[in-house]
């Protein structure tokens, strides 16, 4: 983490980093391409808060369009929240993070880390 205690030599190794990760990836997968139009905002059925102590079930990905999410999902890149607690999966939304999933793009903050199964509100 680069903060304000941070030291040249820090940096030094920040960077060395990078470039020694960089290098032992180079070729191995393509970079992905964004070839997505972001969805628009879900509905807000509550607030995040509300969501995350209501009572939830979880249930298949399949099963999820319609539902109130208790889960906040975040395809990276572009690291942009698509879901966040207390909104309603639309058709729209759920199209949207499917095909994130099939083009292999990290699924953050949902159980397990793809979509096999959301938790939703009850």
């Amino acid at each position: 983490m680069v903060g304000l205690g941070g030291t040249r030599a820090d940096l030094d190794r920040l960077i060395a980093a990078c470039r020694e990760i960089s290098a032992g990836h180079k070729g191995r997968r393509p970079l992905a391409k964004w070839r997505n139009k972001l969805p628009a905002m879900p509905e807000a059925v509550m607030t995040p808060r509300q969501a995350y102590v209501a009572p939830v079930e979880t249930v298949s990905w399949a099963a999820a369009r319609g539902r109130v999410s208790a889960e906040m999902i975040v395809p990276y890149p572009p690291g942009i929240p698509a879901i966040c607690p207390g909104e309603r999966i639309s058709d729209e939304v759920w199209e949207f993070l499917e095909d994130q999933s099939k083009q292999g793009r990290h699924l953050h903050g949902v159980s397990g880390g793809s979509l096999d199964t959301i938790r939703v509100v009850k």
